[in-house]
């Protein structure tokens, strides 16, 4: 109970952040999907990570190419003979 109790608090906060709505409508928010995940159970958290997984790959390619795309790659001059020591 402590654990749901933690999750429902943080997940509210983080919620009402993200979303700018009121703690206690974010709060109840979580709650019902934390409860819809409890009573459908084993199968929806795996048909949910194996969709999530797929959306994850995606946004990490993007960030990735967005990342790369965006600035310029700087080698450094090679150092050699005497500079080495």
């Amino acid at each position: 109970i402590a654990w749901d109790a933690l999750v429902v608090l943080f997940g509210g906060e983080a919620l009402a952040a993200l979303l700018g709505i009121p703690f206690w409508s974010a709060v109840l928010i979580v709650l019902g999907v934390q409860g819809v995940v409890g009573f459908f159970g084993y199968g929806l958290i795996h048909r949910l990570q194996a969709v999530l997984t797929v959306v994850l790959f995606v946004t990490f390619v993007v960030f990735t190419v967005k990342l790369v795309g965006g600035h310029e790659i700087v080698v450094p001059a090679a150092v050699s003979g005497a500079d080495l020591a």
